[in-house]
């Protein structure tokens, strides 16, 4: 065999063969990390309500009045709890009040 075949043969080859080792390597990794997703998602919360009372607070401090009383959102309270509502009417709720500071809605003209 000439000396420019054989170097073609090898690198061919070599080619071949690394593209099956990070095959290998990406279907190992990828396995891995869906372990490490399924680990890491066990501590999600399931909720948002602790995001949404935030977001209320900040729209008070805002002084946000229109999107305080009329803007409403989905509030999960558990994996197959939610409503949909204002931070006015979540403040008036059990477990909105005293973690949701007020703003009056009685002079706002929801849409």
């Amino acid at each position: 065999m000439k000396k420019g075949v054989e170097i073609a043969l090898t690198t061919v080859i070599l080619i071949v063969l690394s593209m099956a080792v990070l095959t290998i390597l990406f279907v190992y990794f990828s396995e891995r990390a869906g372990i490490f997703i399924r680990e890491v998602e066990e501590y999600t919360p399931k909720s948002n309500l602790d995001s949404f009372v935030g977001a209320c607070n900040l729209l008070v401090s805002r002084k946000a009045e229109y999107s305080y009383c009329c803007e409403k959102k989905e509030v999960v309270l558990s994996e197959n709890n939610s409503v949909v509502l204002s931070c006015g009417d979540a403040a008036l709720k059990d477990w909105g009040r005293g973690r949701i500071k007020e703003l009056e809605c009685s002079q706002v003209k929801c849409k």
